[in-house]
């Protein structure tokens, strides 16, 4: 190549400044740039985390502030539902946590301290801010009165309520069970359940006694009658009303009867009973079937 053409490009290059740098080189203003920015995010970040520290603290402070304060502790509480046998309980529960914060009071232990008397059945707890409790209870009802090496008040899924002196038991029929209540417990309940609930009221009241020894049925004693009548629980007011209406002729056919078995459908088998001197059977020496 021409050498004037040669030193004519040297010219140039020195000239535009090419020739005496490279293009890229370290320290040049892109990288001074790039650490200033680096610079300002940490600041930033540091900014950031002070001011994270600063609402944290303060959250903590103004948290420890409202516990203390006893604008926000319980004073009062509203109970809706209970009667005499449960009121003076639910009202020493509540009293125990008077003055408790609302911020850390937790609703479902209070409803499980009043759930645990034996009357109740349900409660609901509600906070009322500032520093009220609104309390709902639902109180168990009493379904018969059980014999079992006592008598006990139980209601309509057996839990026993309390026991009773027998002087002072209510008028309600009294579960029987010759094999006892050790055994089949549930289903024994679930049987006299099933048979009470089916009743009308002034049947109900009519009855001294349910016998619930036999599976599958049940025996009911009148108040005002000697003889046991047997009945399929499902059916037990239309046994009743069938033992009611032929019970008469059925005396005055047979004699004195022990026991009516009605749980075969359109059958009565007639158990005779003891003469009144008790020694045997009165018209009749054997169970008796009949339409």
């Amino acid at each position: 190549m021409d050498a004037r053409l040669l030193s004519a490009v040297d010219h140039r290059l020195s000239e535009s400044g090419l020739g005496r740098q490279p293009l890229f080189q370290r320290g040049g203003p892109g990288s001074r740039s790039r650490s200033r920015r680096s610079h300002l995010r940490f600041e930033y970040l540091l900014a950031l985390l002070a001011l994270l520290a600063a609402f944290f603290f303060g959250l903590q402070r103004i948290s420890l502030l409202a516990l203390d304060s006893q604008a926000l502790s319980l004073k009062s509480a509203t109970v809706d539902g209970a009667t005499d046998r449960t009121g003076d309980a639910i009202r020493e529960i509540l009293d125990s946590w008077q003055g408790t914060s609302l911020i850390i009071l937790n609703p479902s232990e209070i409803e499980s301290e009043i759930r645990s008397l034996s009357w109740v059945k349900d409660a609901r707890v509600t906070k009322r801010w500032p520093s009220k409790l609104d309390v709902a209870v639902r109180e168990r009802t009493a379904m018969a009165v059980l014999e079992d090496g006592g008598l006990y008040l139980v209601d309509e899924a057996g839990v026993r309520l309390e026991a009773l002196d027998p002087a002072a038991a209510p008028d309600l029929p009294r579960l029987r069970a010759e094999d006892g209540f050790a055994r089949s417990y549930e289903e024994k309940i679930r049987l006299a359940r099933i048979c009470l609930q089916g009743l009308p009221d002034d049947k109900k009241r009519s009855l001294a006694a349910v016998e619930l020894g036999i599976p599958g049925r049940v025996g009911l004693l009148l108040k005002d009658s000697p003889i046991w009548i047997y009945v399929n629980p499902a059916k037990a007011q239309a046994g009743l009303d069938y033992f009611e209406h032929k019970v008469g002729a059925w005396q005055k056919r047979f004699g004195r009867l022990e026991y009516v078995d009605l749980t075969v459908p359109d059958r009565a088998f007639l158990g005779p009973g003891k003469s009144a001197e008790g020694s045997g059977p009165s018209r009749a020496d054997s169970k008796k079937e009949v339409q």
